[in-house]
């Protein structure tokens, strides 16, 4: 008997450690991923790993800058949310259904060197080469992050900031940008990176503050940024096919109108000559006082 619990209790202790560490493990999959694509240190307050319901929600994310800046903070997200599929992690791959990204505060320093942190982004860096050999070379390095397909990303960038510590006054200016917007079939994490960069450059002046040139970064994810343009223009689609229904059908009630409006007409004419009729045989009928008459002499 005391075997037997024995047995059970280190079932369930081993149950537990499975279920706990299952978050260690996915955790850590994705810092050390993190670090693969951006090439920085990163910190999460909460991490919550759902297998069974395909899904990874992180809070408090901080992406950090390098030791070089005073600056710690570079990206600061408040909550991501992935929905996946997870018959693909089985087969060593990562399909994201969907996944919402939002950006409260992206941060944007150049330090007392003249050092802009962006270029410290590993995509930023690998659009800088023009050769496809050498980011081919970059792609196959040790310690490659998984093959991964995204389906949709929901971006929120909320305010960005561009601090100037290479003069002789700090220069700081933050912009508030509020973007919102869906973007379809992205097929590595380097797009995104590359993504949110150069929609942050577009939506505000820092590009030409700190010299920073869009160039191959832009080019790298112009088929992305197509897909978004081509979801907005679907939305507009239909909903000018909504106005073209509804007016198809008003045009197709129009004749029916119209003929309840010269019944209409006609029951008035009808009712208003019945009216003169009925009064032309009342006054007829009624006695005369003599109203309008001289009085005989």
């Amino acid at each position: 008997m005391k075997k037997i619990i024995n047995v059970f209790i280190g079932i369930v202790l081993m149950t537990v450690v499975l279920v706990l560490g299952k978050n260690v493990i996915a955790k850590a999959a994705i810092e050390n991923g993190v670090r693969i694509v951006t090439g920085l240190p990163l910190r999460m307050e909460k991490f919550e790993f759902g297998l069974r319901k395909g899904y990874v929600r992180m809070e408090g994310f901080e992406l950090h800058n390098p030791e070089s800046f005073s600056e710690k903070i570079m990206v600061s997200i408040p909550k991501i949310y992935v929905q996946i599929e997870p018959a693909a992690l089985f087969k060593g791959k990562v399909h994201v259904i969907d996944i919402e990204l939002h950006l409260k505060e992206f941060n944007v320093v150049k330090n007392q060197q003249g050092i802009l942190n962006l270029d410290s982004l590993k995509a930023v860096a690998e659009s800088k080469k023009e050769t496809a050999s050498s980011h081919e070379s970059k792609s196959t390095a040790p310690g490659k992050s998984p093959e991964i397909k995204i389906d949709q990303l929901e971006l929120r960038i909320e305010k960005v900031s561009y601090k100037d510590y290479s003069g002789n006054q700090p220069i700081v200016q933050d912009f508030y940008i509020n973007l919102n917007e869906a973007y379809k079939n992205i097929s590595n994490l380097n797009a995104v990176v590359s993504l949110i960069v150069v929609k942050v450059m577009m939506n505000t002046t820092i590009g030409s503050l700190a010299h920073f040139e869009l160039g191959n970064l832009q080019s790298s994810v112009s088929s992305v940024m197509n897909s978004s343009v081509e979801l907005a223009a679907n939305a507009v689609s239909k909903a000018e096919g909504l106005i073209t229904n509804q007016a198809r059908k008003v045009l197709e009630k129009a004749p029916m109108l119209q003929e309840a409006t010269s019944l209409l007409g006609n029951e008035a004419k009808s009712l208003t000559g019945g009216l003169s009729n009925a009064a032309g045989n009342l006054k007829g009928k009624l006695p005369s006082f003599g109203f309008g008459r001289k009085k005989e002499q």
